[in-house]
């Protein structure tokens, strides 16, 4: 972000670096745990800056030069898209997020896959305003308009509803949470009717697949165990099908977590962590979900609880991001619960000279020590 804010506006480069700075900038802000005043505060502004920028682009549609009248046709498609999430997500506008969405469909129709972006968006937008049977619906004519995509449409849509889902479950105030449990019941349906609508329209397996991931995402979260080993076997299945899609092995982590089958859950988050981008949100998430499964895992053994402690500074060492992909909140909860719980193990002992050690270690030591420990190797975990 700061080195697309120092491209200068006579540089040729400033409009696509402009481009990239509110996606960004966008991401950014949907996936922080901000104060809602805050966050609302920041979309208004970031709203404004992407207006300004579709008008700036709209310059370049007639221009002459078709590939970049095409490619300032999808940054205008692309910003006004994220004006239609930061209204509904951020603002909690979701009727005046679906006619921006549908304004985008409308005044940027030859931008390649926006009809499909749009369609998803306002699917999510009508299943988490607690209108299922409507979301079902919609979903369903898409289908029928267009069966050669039903995948992909299925996987995409149901996708950014998991997207929100998971923005939800890192946020703690009673607003969030009451959207989580809400959005959560309401997927549940969704996500059945479709599997059972799937299961007899006699779709082939690689149709079904993004109707069975939806159904095992609608699970994980249950206390059922029925439901939950459902879940297992819907994702072992499909990671048979696609080896390489971390959304099921990070699926099968949180059905592992819910059971409390701990190790099994530990062993699927060092796969995920695996797959992923270093740095990346997704990537961050998984760190902080395995501290979190660590402290159930060892939260009363002195050296998991300093093995903690330990992975937390090297992450904030190695990859100097103060705000930890945006979940440093949770990164500093788990901190400090694995420092108070220490602090009563050692209450009515008398520190030993291994405990001053660790205090005076330098980073290096520590880097040198926790290496194997972030990276999936630690003899505890």
């Amino acid at each position: 972000i700061d080195a697309f804010e120092r491209i200068p506006t006579s540089s040729e480069l400033y409009i696509p670096a402009r481009f990239r700075l509110l996606t960004l900038r966008t991401r950014r802000l949907l996936d922080s745990t901000l104060p809602a005043a805050q966050r609302r505060d920041l979309a208004l502004s970031l709203i404004s800056d992407l207006q300004a920028y579709i008008q700036m682009v709209r310059t370049f549609v007639k221009s002459a030069d078709k590939e970049r009248a095409a490619q300032a046709k999808m940054w205008a498609a692309t910003c006004g898209m994220l004006r239609a999430r930061l209204t509904k997500d951020i603002l909690d506008q979701p009727i005046r997020s679906i006619s921006l969405a549908e304004e985008v469909a409308k005044q940027w129709p030859d931008v390649p896959g926006i009809k499909r972006q749009t369609q998803q968006f306002i699917a999510r937008v009508l299943l988490e305003s607690g209108q299922t049977s409507k979301a079902i619906d919609y979903l369903l004519k898409l289908v029928k308009q267009s069966p050669e995509g039903i995948e992909d449409l299925i996987a995409k849509a149901t996708g950014q509803i998991r997207t929100r889902i998971n923005r939800l479950e890192f946020r703690t105030d009673p607003k969030s949470r009451k959207k989580l449990a809400s959005l959560r019941k309401a997927y549940r349906i969704f996500a059945e009717k479709l599997y059972d609508w799937a299961k007899s329209a006699n779709l082939s397996a690689g149709q079904m697949y993004a109707f069975k991931q939806a159904l095992a995402a609608a699970y994980e979260s249950s206390s059922n165990p029925n439901e939950l080993n459902m879940a297992i076997n819907l994702y072992k299945e499909l990671q048979k099908q696609k080896p390489s899609d971390a959304t099921n092995f990070l699926g099968l982590a949180r059905c592992y977590r819910n059971m409390g089958r701990y190790a099994e859950a530990m062993k699927q988050y060092d796969l995920l962590r695996q797959r992923l981008p270093e740095k990346s949100t997704a990537w961050w998430r998984v760190q902080v979900e395995r501290l979190q499964l660590a402290m159930k895992m060892f939260g009363d053994n002195p050296d998991g609880l300093k093995n903690i402690l330990l992975q937390i500074r090297v992450l904030h060492h190695n990859y100097q991001d103060p705000k930890m992909g945006g979940f440093w909140q949770l990164f500093n909860a788990v901190e400090n619960e694995a420092r108070k719980r220490l602090q009563n193990t050692n209450k009515n002992k008398k520190e030993t000279s291994s405990n001053i050690h660790y205090k005076e270690k330098s980073y290096v030591e520590v880097y040198r020590e926790t290496h194997a420990c972030i990276y999936g190797n630690c003899g505890i975990y």
